[in-house]
């Protein structure tokens, strides 16, 4: 039995480091048909190990199911669903790179046929004209439509090994279409200066920060205006409750005991009385009051905000909410309530006094909180141009 259980903690140390858990992952990814999720999975580990023979192994069953998969949904679908015809030939492309960008040792261990360069080249080719394809077809109503048309042109553009100056032409003139620029608009009550001032810098940062956006009032196709209200720092206060709490000391005391005994006297069993000492424990309540104080701090504003495009005054996105930053912290102290002679008291350790962050902290993590709220609404604007496929 002993040596069952050695054999199954030995096997299970050897599983856990290697790369075993990370195969098994694999083909159930490639078992719900996510094939290029899980080949680029075996990839990183033949990049780590190009011998290691269980990847090898799953590399070569896998991949020719995945590249026949895809062949087909490109028949499927073709001349008749062309979205749906472009994310094949895509799935078809990662899959053949995925090969291609194998070490050279782990080429020459598996059984699978090259792809063609000349296909590769030829699947580019497609996948371009079909990226050109879809962002001719669609329809640009909004401002989000031209960032979702840049990003068809942009994979058309990425794809495009011919260099085609028609596909050129429209990622260029798309890209036109699609710049953000903000006419920025930042109002306050009973806000001071140096915070409006680090806040509407924030704003304007994050805004150049992403590759169509730009703060432009004279040009402006996008209205954001931001107002900021109320803004309160609250120095920190305490507040303090107090109770009594006890807890239970084991002790010892000798005590007389009266204790019965046999003795012979004379060839005759005799029961005598004696009295001894005897050690005996008991146990003792010792109560004691304990005092919790809690430290806050508070820095807080009103935040409210409307993205809108300036073409026909159309809402992007809106909200109003209070920004806030609470610090807390606590500590406890402990003390007996009384203390007798020669008694012996063991309390909790008290705790020495903890304190909150200085008010510069405080103003930092609230200016962060609430210009992060309007640079997730960018983020989401910006993801429009993003073709996840």
């Amino acid at each position: 039995m002993k040596r069952k259980i050695i054999f199954l903690l030995t096997l299970i140390l050897i599983l856990s480091s290697c790369t075993y858990f990370q195969v098994r992952d694999a083909y159930k990814t490639a078992e719900k048909g996510d094939y290029t999720k899980s080949l680029y999975s075996l990839l990183e580990i033949l990049k780590n190990d190009p011998n290691d023979r269980r990847t090898l192994d799953a590399f070569e069953l896998i991949y020719p199911e995945g590249e026949r998969s895809y062949y087909n949904n490109i028949e499927r679908t073709k001349d008749r669903d062309i979205e749906g015809y472009t994310k094949a030939l895509l799935n078809l492309l990662r899959v053949q790179e995925t090969y291609y960008a194998l070490p050279e040792a782990s080429k020459n261990q598996i059984a699978i046929i090259k792809p063609p360069f000349e296909e590769q080249t030829s699947i580019k080719r497609e996948t371009s004209d079909s990226f050109y394809k879809i962002g001719n077809n669609f329809l640009a109503t909004n401002y989000e439509d031209k960032l979702r048309k840049f990003g068809f042109y942009s994979e058309a553009k990425k794809y495009n090994v011919d260099n085609r100056k028609d596909i050129l032409n429209k990622y260029n003139e798309s890209r036109k279409n699609a710049e953000g620029r903000f006419n920025l608009e930042i109002s306050r009550s009973r806000v001071n200066d140096q915070f409006f001032s680090r806040f509407r810098t924030a704003v304007q940062n994050d805004i150049k920060s992403y590759p169509l956006f730009s703060v432009n009032r004279e040009r402006a196709n996008l209205d954001l205006k931001i107002d900021l209200e109320n803004f309160k720092y609250i120095p920190p206060t305490v507040q303090m409750f107090s109770g009594i709490d006890s807890y239970f000391e084991t002790r010892t005391r000798t005590v007389i005991k009266r204790v019965v005994v046999e003795e012979v006297v004379n060839g005759q069993i005799v029961e005598k009385v004696k009295y001894v000492p005897v050690q005996e424990e008991y146990e003792v309540e010792i109560f004691y009051r304990y005092e919790r104080y809690v430290k806050t701090t508070v820095a807080e504003y009103g935040l409210s905000y409307i993205l809108s495009e300036k073409k026909g005054n159309r809402e992007i996105a809106s909200d109003s909410k209070t920004i806030r930053y609470v610090d807390e912290v606590a500590w406890t102290r402990y003390c007996p309530l009384r203390i007798l002679p020669r008694d012996m008291y063991r309390f909790p350790v008290s705790e020495p006094e903890r304190f909150v962050m200085r008010k510069n902290e405080m103003i930092n993590k609230v200016l962060d909180i609430g210009t992060s709220e309007i640079n997730n609404q960018l983020e989401k604007l910006d993801s429009n141009r993003i073709i996840g496929w």
